[in-house]
């Protein structure tokens, strides 16, 4: 992602400059960044992803996926651009089209933004009280974490890594199971994961 002139933003400002542009951008806390072109990795995953689990909720009727045109906030300070999530039950809609109450986010990580999701936006996201899970995916190899709240927190214990075509993501919370290899159905591999990919 990249920045805007460096100096603080209202949330006003944020909102007129989402509704003036045709480029998306989110805010963290009087910082606007733009949001970079994703990959064809990145793409592919994202629709992958979108397709498994439409599959498995459409005939459920309280559950709906959202890619990476529908804002979410996070908190007053706090507005992003998740690759993928889910909302269950009654949406709760603020301003300016933005969804309150995410129950799953996926988060397809690139170079650029790998810690980020890893670290920054998860300890926001985790104040979302309806959210269940946060799935975090690789687009250089396979590798996939996924943290589960329990109850009213989240423990490294509820986090589960998978690095095999063979294995099963399972997310109780909407009643879903994606298969690794279909996460990643015609993904190429191209660079080499560096140290720092290393949980």
């Amino acid at each position: 992602m990249s920045s805007l002139p460096e100096r603080k933003y209202t949330v006003d400002e944020y909102f007129e400059l989402e509704r003036t542009s045709e480029i998306r951008y989110e805010y963290d806390n009087g910082e606007i960044f733009a949001m970079a072109g994703a990959s064809r990795n990145h793409n592919r995953i994202s629709k992958n992803i979108t397709n498994l689990v439409d599959a498995q909720i459409q005939n459920r009727g309280d559950c709906e996926s959202f890619f990476s045109d529908v804002r979410v906030r996070v908190n007053d300070l706090k507005y992003v651009y998740p690759d993928v999530f889910v909302v269950c039950g009654e949406q709760d809609i603020g301003r300016e089209e933005t969804v309150l109450n995410p129950s799953v986010v996926f988060e397809i990580l690139s170079k650029s933004t790998r810690g980020y999701d890893r670290n920054g936006k998860f300890d926001r996201y985790k104040k979302i009280k309806t959210l269940t899970d946060y799935v975090m995916i690789a687009q250089d190899r396979i590798h996939i974490l996924h943290h589960k709240r329990d109850g009213d927190t989240w423990r490294r214990y509820n986090t589960t890594v998978y690095t095999e075509e063979n294995e099963i993501v399972t997310i109780e919370s909407i009643s879903c199971t994606l298969s690794v290899s279909e996460i990643y159905a015609r993904v190429v591999f191209e660079a080499l994961p560096s140290d720092d990919d290393e949980e």
